[in-house]
């Protein structure tokens, strides 16, 4: 599936969303990721939804090695920032427009993360994980890798000798001679990321 194509089902998913969740209905967030929820380090990684709850979206991330509260997905060395309940600073926001639609991408280049996979909440305000309740949030999840690194494999030389031996008849008392072989180096080389909307009511 093109990037095209899966921006055009994701949009046409939230306004199938919007249609189901009217302004007036109890406010809500929603989140997906456009493209493949397996990318690698170094890719940058869209997210986008809806929220009627509030005028800014509040991003945090969770996963391994990272705080339980959540960190600042933000900050290249998430492991060592945690989000601060109740201080927006902290936290990524991203602008809802009018139609309450919001987007947000993520460049994941230089981000000190280890493989595995990682939660992404979208809140209506600047709360941590252990201060959901009773707040519009939806979450989530990628498998998040390094990208394979490829390289060549060692070169390798294989080397022949093909022996040659001649006498002379005139001159029986000649020793045979050897002619050298010739190195033949060969070099060989090696060669060598579904989207889910999660909503949460409250």
């Amino acid at each position: 599936m093109t990037k095209r194509m899966a921006l055009f089902l994701v949009a046409v998913g939230l306004v199938i969303l919007m249609a189901v969740i009217p302004v007036s209905a109890a406010p809500n967030v929603a989140v997906a990721v456009n493209g493949s929820q397996n990318p690698h380090l170094g890719d940058a990684i869209e997210f986008l939804g809806v929220n009627t709850a509030s005028d800014l979206t509040y991003l945090f991330i969770t996963g391994p090695n990272l705080p339980d509260q959540g960190s600042q997905i933000q900050n290249p060395d998430p492991v060592h920032w945690a989000v601060e309940n109740g201080i927006p600073s902290t936290f990524q926001q991203a602008g809802v427009k009018s139609d309450h639609t919001w987007y947000w991408k993520w460049d994941t280049t230089n981000y000190a993360l280890a493989d595995g996979v990682y939660t992404i909440y979208a809140v209506s305000r600047p709360v941590d994980k252990n201060h959901l309740e009773n707040v519009p949030y939806a979450p989530v999840s990628i498998i998040l890798e390094k990208r394979p690194v490829t390289a060549p494999a060692s070169p390798s030389a294989i080397t022949g000798t093909a022996p040659v031996t001649t006498t002379t008849p005139t001159a029986p008392t000649a020793t045979p001679t050897r002619s050298p072989g010739y190195d033949a180096p060969i070099a060989l080389i090696g060669l060598g990321a579904v989207a889910f909307i999660a909503i949460r009511r409250h």
